[in-house]
């Protein structure tokens, strides 16, 4: 019943705030344009039947269910696509009705902006509001029956807090250990179980047991197949590792999918086609800049202006990296050491080029050719790349993505020499948290501030 009210309540707020906005912004265009408040009344019945369109999808797809709003997935995209429904259907309902001249088309796109912000707003305050009630224990998404040994059971509610994200044990059955059990003995504990849980009428009956033990699991799920409830079955512990987990079919096959890769087709489209786009404008206009450059490396000291290694790239495969000349020194291979702190083999331009960023300008060549992106993981020397990949586990999801010139590590102040093991886990971390993390926008904000903050240069030698 609490689950119910909480409900009708977020879906009356809803239709409340958007009969306010038509009405508040009918009043307030009649004012600014005519100096009245205009007619009242049919701004309260557009509003009215604006609620109406847009709580029929609402109400539809579940969206007062407190369990839907438990799930803690905001989804402001599903807001909107309601909301342009609505009015959608409004304003063909004035056009049948030949009632749509009577509005003016400002006010119009004056009500659909202030409905969409208020409707936003709200949604985020529901899910406030849902997110305390469960954690008071007010309201329960789901009343959870545990059905498993009493050592699983233990196990499992010390290992998840169910309050904290609004579920509810409303109570327990226990069966025999597996190594103890028989048919007749299984049968006879799950009869009770059964008689338990129906007086209780759970929402979910969740089954505690190692996914090995199939003939438990069958059992269980033969017995309570007979109560009109879910049945789930508790993740492995395995399975904490990983944040979006799907069944998947392959015809007559259902795989658990644990992971996905970190871009998909078209994501992968939209940042090569920025790749391309942008460090082509770039090499354009820095052109005079490589030639100059490159005329000073020269006059600076012997050698070529231009510097090229060997790094990893996407899925671990190698490709030549470019650089402007900064050491007397051309190490590749295995005889690569790290630039430090006055560094004997850094030339004197070569300082101030490696101090402002200017010595990787020509990996706008790589991006182009499709070995760098602009933004991504810093390749490093493939025998840093081998040595540090034994240190740190996920050390090779790096090249799960292309390198790139700079990086979320590179603007978090994780530049330069790594000198210590906190170093390379922070400098991992950013990466990772990059790869999972990725969006066009996240990407211009890398650029953005490896342009402009302090902390990018930072332990820049």
């Amino acid at each position: 019943m609490q689950r119910f009210a909480f409900g009708l309540i977020a879906g009356a707020a809803d239709a409340a705030i958007v009969v306010l906005a038509s009405l508040g912004t009918g009043i307030l265009y009649h004012k600014f344009a005519y100096q009245d408040s205009g007619p009242v009344a049919d701004y309260v019945k557009v509003g009215l039947l604006a609620a109406l369109f847009y709580l029929i999808p609402c109400i539809y797809r579940d969206e007062y269910q407190v369990s839907g709003a438990l799930k803690f997935d905001p989804h402001p995209g599903q807001i909107a696509r309601y909301w342009t429904f609505a009015f959608v259907c409004l304003v063909i309902l004035g056009f049948l009705t030949k009632t749509s001249v009577l509005y003016s088309r400002g006010w119009l796109v004056l009500f659909y902006t202030a409905g969409l912000t208020a409707l936003l707003c709200m949604y985020a305050l529901r899910l406030l509001a849902f997110d305390a009630a469960a954690r008071l224990g007010l309201i329960a998404g789901q009343q959870l029956f545990l059905v498993g040994t009493e050592a699983d059971i233990l196990d499992f509610r010390r290992r998840y807090n169910l309050r904290s994200f609004g579920c509810r044990v409303v109570g327990t059955g226990y069966i025999p250990a597996y190594d103890e059990q028989s048919d007749s003995e299984l049968r006879t504990s799950l009869d009770s179980v059964v008689a338990k849980a129906r007086v209780l009428a759970p929402d979910t009956v969740l089954l505690i047991a190692p996914w090995s033990y199939q003939r438990t699991i069958e059992r269980c799920i033969d017995a309570f197949m007979t109560m009109p409830c879910s049945i789930s079955l508790a993740p492995e512990r395995i399975l904490e590792r990983f944040d979006h987990i799907s069944i998947e079919r392959l015809g007559p096959i259902a795989s658990l999918h644990l992971l996905h890769p970190p871009m998909s087709t078209l994501s992968t489209l939209v940042k090569r086609a920025f790749d391309v786009v942008v460090s082509a404008i770039l090499l354009l206009i820095l052109l005079p800049v490589f030639a100059a450059v490159a005329i000073l490396i020269k006059l600076d000291s012997r050698g070529p202006a231009l510097f090229r290694q060997q790094r990893y790239g996407f899925n671990q495969e190698s490709f030549w990296i470019y650089k402007f000349r900064t050491m007397s020194v051309l190490e590749d291979g295995e005889n690569v050491r790290q630039a430090h702190r006055q560094d004997a083999r850094v030339t004197r331009l070569g300082e101030f080029l490696r101090r402002w960023s200017i010595d990787e300008l020509p990996q706008l060549f790589n991006v182009l050719k499709g070995d760098m992106s602009l933004v991504g993981p810093r390749p490093h020397a493939l025998i840093h790349d081998r040595a540090w990949s034994e240190k740190v586990a996920l050390y090779a999801r790096r090249h799960n993505v292309k390198p790139g010139i700079t990086g979320w590590a590179q603007i978090n102040g994780f530049r330069g020499g790594i000198s210590s093991d906190e170093q390379l886990q922070g400098r991992i971390l950013c990466d990772l948290y990059y790869i999972d993390n990725w969006s066009i926008w996240l990407d211009i904000k890398i650029m953005f501030a490896t342009v402009f903050s302090r902390d990018t240069h930072k332990n820049a030698y």
